[in-house]
Formats: structure tokens, sequence, C-alpha cells
């Protein structure tokens, strides 16, 4: 005989993923249809449980043949006040508190989705470098950093415009002159003997080249000269670019293994490509077989019912818990029997 208190979760019982002691709701004891709604079973009168929205009484196809067919994993009936029960720590079956999840009731089944992402942390869009456009966050979810106003355009997490790079320091100052610009550089001459790199620094910019393509940037003995000197300015010429110190961003601080994404300095970030019928979703390969469920079909408390590109889903028999029947395989429960949101070890006791 099944005995469950008016607390229990009204669901069908069965015991593995293909056998089951199956339970069939009987009409109340009037005859009548369910009287009243439910939510959970606690709504509903003694020896009654919620299915479908509505209170049933419950009667058993098959009684089990005695109470020692099925060992109860809980501790000695509290309540039991004869028989057995009163006698040894051995369960008779004829009163149960629900005390301890011996794991095999319907609430045990969980539903595994995504991966655990209690321990990840995000990535920002600062950490990026990026000011707009749509990122991977590194845990499997979109990052959006914002759209360009204006006429500009987003490219590779920056808004470029007809002016991206702000030369006017450098325009300003009375020992430089500015030559030429671009979106990404601007261009000239010092006539105060200050220095490449004090040039550029005029503009929060580097010197990425000196005269000639030139790479070093210190301060030399210069000719004073202008931009409209013939011999190319010689070494007081100089080329600024964005700051040197931008740290570029990788495929594994992005959390990506596919796609390109900007590495935060203006330059563009190749995480490879997927193999096979797989996708570059939100920078992760998603194809036929996404989660591996393997960990839990090989748990000996554990079994795997059924399987998708998205979900692991099965019961545990051992009293472990959707929680930890999910994590077995590095996933999060995300719902339990009926699709209830709660994924918590439940009072459950079996006989």
């Amino acid at each position: 005989m099944l005995h469950r208190s008016a607390a229990t979760l009204a669901v069908a019982t069965f015991f593995s993923c293909g056998s089951a002691q199956i339970l069939t709701p009987a009409p109340l004891v009037d005859g009548s249809v369910a009287a009243s709604a439910c939510v959970g079973s606690q709504d509903c009168p003694e020896g009654s449980l919620c299915l479908d929205g509505a209170c049933h009484a419950w009667t058993s196809e098959e009684e089990p043949a005695a109470d020692a067919a099925v060992v109860d994993a809980g501790a000695r009936d509290a309540e039991a006040t004869s028989g057995p029960d009163a006698e040894s720590g051995v369960d008779a079956g004829s009163i149960v508190t629900d005390s301890v999840d011996s794991g095999w009731f319907p609430a045990d089944a969980s539903l595994a989705g995504a991966p655990d992402s209690s321990a990840c942390q995000p990535t920002t869009c600062s950490s990026l470098g990026a000011e707009c456009g749509t990122w991977p966050n590194g845990c499997g979810n979109a990052l959006s950093c914002g759209a360009c106003g204006g006429s500009t355009t987003c490219q590779q997490g920056h808004c470029v415009g007809s002016s991206q790079v702000d030369c006017s320091g450098i325009a300003g100052h009375p020992g430089f002159e500015l030559c030429t610009q671009t979106d990404q550089s601007c261009a000239g001459v010092f006539t105060n003997g200050a220095g490449c790199s004090a040039f550029c620094a005029a503009a929060g910019l580097r010197c990425v080249a000196r005269y000639g393509g030139d790479t070093g940037c210190q301060k030399e003995s210069q000719v004073v000269l202008t931009c409209d000197e013939a011999n190319g300015h010689l070494s007081d010429w100089c080329e600024c670019g964005l700051d040197a110190s931008c740290q570029s961003a990788t495929c594994a601080s992005l959390g990506a293994e596919c796609g390109t994404w900007p590495d935060g300095c203006g330059n563009d970030l190749t995480c490879g490509s997927c193999s096979g019928s797989s996708t570059c979703q939100q920078g992760h390969c998603v194809g036929s077989s996404v989660l591996d469920c393997s960990a839990i079909a090989s748990h000996s408390g554990f079994e795997l019912c059924t399987q998708t590109d998205e979900i692991c889903a099965g019961v545990f028999t051992n009293g472990a818990g959707c929680t930890a029947y999910c994590a077995s395989a590095g996933l999060r429960c995300t719902a339990r029997y009926g699709g209830d949101p709660g994924c918590q070890k439940e009072a459950l006791t079996m006989l």
C-alpha cells in the first residue's frame, strides 16, 4: 500500500525509465468529477492528489505483494504505534513520515538544461573594449554593447565615422603642425624639438612611426621643419595611432570557440570555425549533440531517460536530488516532473 501525506506533490509515479508501478486516477468517493482546483496536493483533501489542476482520489492497479518487496529508504516510521514498525527498524508499510527521499517517486525526475553558469563570470563591454555591437559574454549568452549614433557605424566593436580619431590636440598646439589625418591616425611635424612621443600624446595617441616609417619614436635632435618642406620632413615627421598599451582579448578570455570578434584594441580576433554539421552561434559550436549526458547514463544511482541537443532528462534512484543529478554532467537543473521549476531535494519515501 502506498501512503502519502497531503503535502506531497501530485504526480503519477514510476520506478525507472522503462518500467513502472502505474498509479491511475480514480473519481472522487461520491463518483463526481473533482470538485476543486489545485496547484499542489497540499490543496487537496487527505488521500487525494493534485493532477492536471484538479484533486483526485488514487487507487493502485496492482498492489505490491508485500512491503518487503521494496525496502523503505527512510528511517523507522516515527508515528508507528503498532505492528512490526513499533518493534524494529524495518518498515512494515503501515505509516510513513515522508522524512527521507528514497529517490523513486516521480518528483525525482529531472530535466537538465544549459551548462552551469553559477561559477561563470561573464565578460563586459569594457573588458572587451567594445562600445557597440553584440558579442559572446563567455558564459554562453549574448552581450549587447549598444549602438552607434549619428553617421557612425559599428565596426568590430567601435563606432567609426568621418573623424574617429580626434587630432585637435595636435592642431591647437603652438609647437606642432598637423599635416594629415584619417579615421585612425594623425600625422605631422613638431617645430619645438618635443619629439614624436610628445607630439602624439597631445591627441591622446601613441607614436606608431616616424619619418620613413621607422618604428622608433624617441626624441631626437631635429631640424625644425614644417608640413610644406619639400624634403619629406626628415625625422621630425610623426605618425600617431591608437594607444599601444591596449591588452588584446583572446578567444579563451571571450569564452569563444568559433567566429570573429573584436580584440578590444581595434583589430579582429579569429577563433576558428565549427566542424561537421555544427554551426557557430554566439561563439559556440552548436550541432546535433551539444550536451554530453554520458556521465548521467553511467552513474549507478541515475537513469538517463531522454536526451536532445539541449537537455538531458531522467530519474535518480539513490536519493541524490535533481541538483546532484544534473551536476554530474556539468549541467544545472531547469525543471523537475511536470515542469515544476524547483529543483531542490524533496522529502519523499517509496514503499
